[in-house]
């Protein structure tokens, strides 16, 4: 009677996690993201990622419940979106998508003091961010409360020279509204601006 040959196999099941895990080490995906915000709280707003690159493509994009190759959203209200962005070895990567308005305060930042005094350096008045805005008006009013600019089209190009129709204002602090329509929404920012001369 032959002895009974007893054989072993060894079993070794790798998982696809495992190995996703092993591939996907130190491994990051980057993307820029070009954003059109929707108007008026609708859903017209997009969303293009370009320029993905880290790990190996191609990508898969998960954007709003919706996924794609192309990395092109559309039909999008305002709001905070979660993407995932995989790649062709599983390699994930999540990212937090910023789709809302801006408070206006944070914009636009007016000067708080210029000096008119023709010497070519600080001469004009401007208010940095405004630009960001269409059909800005800007209203200036002196220590009376008496108007002395109203530009319902107000530009950096030119700012306001401390003037009020054509003479000179005096030294002191004047009193101004901004109004602009962000989001179809109108607010103001007021302060105060100083003329030095």
């Amino acid at each position: 009677m032959k002895a009974a040959t007893i054989i072993f196999f060894l079993l070794y099941i790798v998982s696809s996690t495992s190995l996703s895990a092993q591939a996907c080490f130190n491994v990051t995906i980057e993307t820029t993201p070009l954003i059109i915000l929707p108007e008026c709280n609708d859903s017209s707003g997009s969303v293009l990622f370009s320029n993905t690159r880290g790990g190996r493509p191609p990508y898969t994009f998960r954007f709003n419940g919706k996924i794609n190759q192309f990395g092109s959203f559309n039909n999008l209200k305002i709001g905070v979106y979660d993407l995932v962005i995989s790649d062709s070895r599983g390699c994930v990567d999540t990212f937090k998508v910023d789709m809302t308005y801006a408070d206006v305060e944070d914009i636009i930042r007016p000067n708080n003091a210029f000096t008119p005094n023709g010497d070519g350096f600080n001469d004009t008045w401007y208010i940095p961010g405004i630009e960001s805005f269409a059909g800005t008006e800007v209203l200036v009013f002196n220590r009376w409360g008496q108007k002395v600019l109203n530009n319902s089209q107000y530009s950096n190009d030119f700012g306001w020279d401390g003037t009020s129709n054509g003479f000179k204002l005096p030294s002191g602090t004047y009193f101004y509204i901004i109004e602009i329509v962000n989001n179809c929404i109108k607010e103001q920012i007021s302060g105060t601006v100083n003329i030095i001369r």
